[in-house]
């Protein structure tokens, strides 16, 4: 979902949040030369942001924005397959763009 203010402006600030799913895998993890774990987890996922369009022209934008994404905890079981273990992902972005109106 996305939220975009100030629409007849040439300066478009929005917001931005959104659900869904992630699959999270680790591969082939190792600590000193002894495999630990190499196993995946879809888990819930979750986006929020916000950001910022300039009008150019009638026909193209530019614009920034800032993204944080993140899932709760993801489990994992271990080489041994007995051993589980959750970790937390999360990341940040800013993105750069340029949108073309038809």
């Amino acid at each position: 979902v996305v939220f975009d203010f100030a629409k007849d402006e040439k300066f478009h600030p929005f917001l931005l949040a959104g659900v869904g799913g992630a699959q999270i895998s680790i591969n082939d993890a190792a600590s000193g030369g002894t495999a630990f774990a190499d196993d995946d987890d879809f888990v819930v996922a979750y986006q929020l942001g916000a950001g910022l369009n300039y009008d150019v022209s009638d026909e193209m934008m530019i614009g920034i924005s800032y993204r944080f994404f993140g899932t709760p905890n993801p489990e994992f079981t271990g080489s041994d397959g007995s051993t589980t273990f959750d970790m937390e992902y999360q990341s940040h972005s800013i993105l750069l763009g340029i949108t073309f109106k038809l």
